[in-house]
């Protein structure tokens, strides 16, 4: 009869020594991100995960990085979208402008625009 593969053992309560911190980090920060924030949450994933060996270690790091990569985007959606929203209110404001005529009472769409989206 074959002997029978061993089941994994219990995790333990620290990433194996022989793993930990043995893979850079990639991928690297963008201006106005810290490098020090993507090794803390690539630590916390680790210690939850608790990595067994070198290919729980890889998919660690990959969450780390796809948590990092997803917040980083959502960042920078609600930078675009807040950066355009001014310009896209003065676009809106001067077509009402155009159809309607000037009623306004304020120096320019710009600065109407500018202290709305305040």
């Amino acid at each position: 009869m074959a002997a029978q593969k061993k089941p994994p053992g219990p995790r333990k309560n620290q990433t194996n020594s022989r793993f930990a911190g043995s893979l850079p980090i990639s991928g690297g920060v963008i201006h106005g991100e810290s490098g020090k924030h993507l090794r803390e949450l690539r630590d916390q994933v680790k210690r939850e995960i608790q990595p067994r060996d070198r290919i729980e270690e890889f998919w660690a790091e990959d969450i780390a990085h796809l948590v990092w990569e997803s917040n980083r985007l959502r960042r920078l959606k609600n930078a675009l979208l807040d950066g355009r929203l001014q310009h896209g209110l003065e676009k809106i404001l001067e077509r009402l402008d155009e159809a309607v005529g000037p009623q306004r009472t304020f120096s320019s769409y710009a600065d109407f625009a500018l202290e709305w989206t305040r």
